[in-house]
């Protein structure tokens, strides 16, 4: 049997909310031995961790046996901060072809919800990743100047990396002027997709032991 075609592509798709859900999504070309009157099917392989330089991965799990020809596959059992890599076979007629290429994809944890900055102080509610067994961390950004339209501030600077998962931080080291700030989950050891981002201005701090004397 001819070999199936390559994986043309997996990606990572996912949509932020308090019910979220992570998936990966993988697409190929149906096998060239696979005909209108008889397409056969697709198994799809995953096991955890990164991909091999060559070949496919040990004891992988079969996913299906059973997924179009064409395409595509979701895989909606995956875990965050965790990397995972595929492979599949064409089955025609009984007989299974040998596996495609290799693709690897690494599921990245939300972000904390409800970002909102209002004077030095920030504050978050948790990523939809966070459990009670592990929550993670919260790491807090920083930029000068007003937050860009879209995306993130260019050069910023890391606050702290051990916020707690949901909660408030004061940026003691704003001076008087202009900022963006976001913040990332870090669960199970790897970063997670940024917050929203938050402009404010920091006024200038008051004059300090004010005092009076009477003649």
């Amino acid at each position: 049997m001819n070999r199936l075609r390559a994986l043309l592509a997996v990606a990572l798709l996912a949509t932020a909310s308090l019910h979220a859900q992570h998936t990966v999504t993988l697409s190929w070309s149906a096998s060239p031995s696979s005909t209108p009157t008889n397409p056969g099917t697709i198994q799809v392989f995953r096991s955890t961790g990164a991909c091999p330089a060559s070949g496919v991965p040990a004891s992988p799990t079969s996913l299906t046996s059973a997924a179009p020809a064409a395409g595509p596959y979701v895989d909606s059992a995956v875990a965050p901060s965790t990397t995972y890599c595929y492979y599949v076979e064409a089955i025609i007629s009984s007989a299974e072809s040998t596996p495609s290429n290799t693709t690897q994809a690494t599921v990245i944890a939300f972000a904390p919800a409800s970002f909102s900055a209002s004077g030095n102080t920030v504050t978050w509610t948790a990523s939809p990743d966070s459990t009670t067994a592990n929550p993670g961390t919260v790491a807090i950004f920083r930029a000068p100047g007003n937050c860009p339209a879209t995306g993130l501030p260019a050069s910023p600077v890391t606050l702290t990396t051990t916020a707690a998962a949901s909660g408030s931080y004061t940026d003691s080291t704003a001076t008087s002027g202009s900022y963006c700030y976001y913040a990332e989950a870090e669960i199970g050891g790897m970063a997670g997709k940024p917050s929203a981002t938050a402009s404010v201005t920091v006024n200038p701090f008051p004059p300090s032991g004010l005092n009076s004397v009477v003649d």
